[in-house]
C-alpha cells in the first residue's frame, strides 16, 4: 500500500473540504450508501457511510481490476494481452493536497481495456443522500458517490445510485469491496447466434465480473450444399474488479 504524509485539515466541519450536494435518491431505481443503507431495507444509523466516504475521499489511491483479451485463430495462434493497474499517477493530488477539493484523475488506471474516467472536484461526486425531500432531515440516509462522475471500465460502472427501468441489458448488484458498499452496474447486450457469428456475454455484478466471447465462422464450401460453417477465429475479453487501494499513514 502507498504511504501518505500525515496532515491536519480544518475542512467545512463535516469531514470534507466543503459542503456536500444533497440528492433525493427516491428518484432512482436503486441506491446504496457507502455504509450499506439501501433501497427497500430499513434505515440503519450505523450504515450512513460517513467514515467510509471520508476514507474514500481522502485516501483513495487506485481502482484495481484484472482483465485480459485473447484472440485465437489458425493463422495467428493465441494472442493474449493482460491488463492490470499501474503504480502511481502523478496527475492527481496526494491526500494532504485534497483540502481544497481538487479533482482526482484516472486513479492510476491505464491501458486500452482499463478506461477508467476521473473523479471530478469533490462537490461534483460526493453526495449527501436523502430518501425524499432533501430539506427534511428525517429523510437523510447517508453518503455516497454520484454516478455521473464516478465511472470505471466501459462495461463495469460503480456508483451509489442507478436507474435501470427501460434500459435493456443492464444488470445491477449490491457490492461490498473491502467495506465500501457500491452499486455495480454491468451492461450486457443480448447474445448473438447466427451461422457466421456467435456472441455470449455474462456478468456477475455483485462480484464485479464481466466476460465476452465471440466466435466467427466461415463457409467452407467444397462443394458445400448446404454450407459447412468452420470456426475461423475466437475473441475473449474478461474483467474482474478487485476493489480499491488506499493510502496508509506512518505509525
Amino acid at each position: 500500500m502507498p504511504e501518505a504524509e500525515k496532515f491536519t485539515a480544518l475542512g467545512a466541519g463535516n469531514g470534507f473540504p466543503e459542503c456536500l450536494q444533497r440528492v433525493d435518491v427516491s428518484t432512482y431505481d436503486h441506491w446504496m450508501t457507502l455504509g450499506g443503507n439501501r433501497d427497500g431495507v430499513p434505515f440503519d444509523e450505523s450504515k450512513t457511510g460517513l467514515t467510509e466516504c471520508m476514507h474514500f475521499y481522502w485516501n483513495i489511491h487506485a481502482m484495481m481490476c484484472d482483465s485480459f483479451e485473447q484472440f485465437t485463430s489458425d493463422e495467428t495462434g493465441v494472442i493474449r494481452t493482460d491488463f492490470s493497474k499501474t503504480t502511481d499517477n502523478p496527475d492527481y493530488p496526494k491526500p494532504k493536497e485534497r483540502v481544497c477539493g481538487q479533482e482526482i484523475t484516472n486513479l492510476a488506471m491505464y491501458g486500452d481495456l482499463m478506461d477508467f474516467s476521473r473523479l471530478d472536484e469533490l462537490s461534483d461526486w460526493i453526495m449527501a443522500m436523502y430518501d425524499g425531500d432533501t430539506k427534511d432531515k428525517d429523510n437523510f440516509v447517508g453518503y455516497g458517490i454520484n454516478e455521473e462522475v464516478f465511472m470505471s471500465h466501459s462495461q463495469l460502472n460503480f456508483s451509489s445510485v442507478s436507474l435501470a427501468s427501460g434500459i435493456p441489458g443492464w444488470v445491477i448488484g449490491y457490492s461490498d469491496f473491502g467495506g465500501i458498499q457500491l452499486l455495480t452496474t454491468i451492461v450486457v447486450d443480448e447474445d448473438v447466434d447466427t451461422d457466421q457469428t456467435k456472441i455470449v456475454m455474462t456478468a456477475d455484478p455483485e462480484n464485479g465480473q464481466y466476460s465476452y466471447l465471440e466466435e466467427h465462422f466461415v463457409n467452407d464450401e467444397d462443394p458445400g450444399d448446404p454450407p459447412i460453417w468452420v470456426l475461423e477465429w475466437t475473441y475473449i475479453f474478461e474483467a474482474q474488479f478487485i476493489g480499491f487501494e488506499f493510502y496508509t499513514y506512518p505509525a
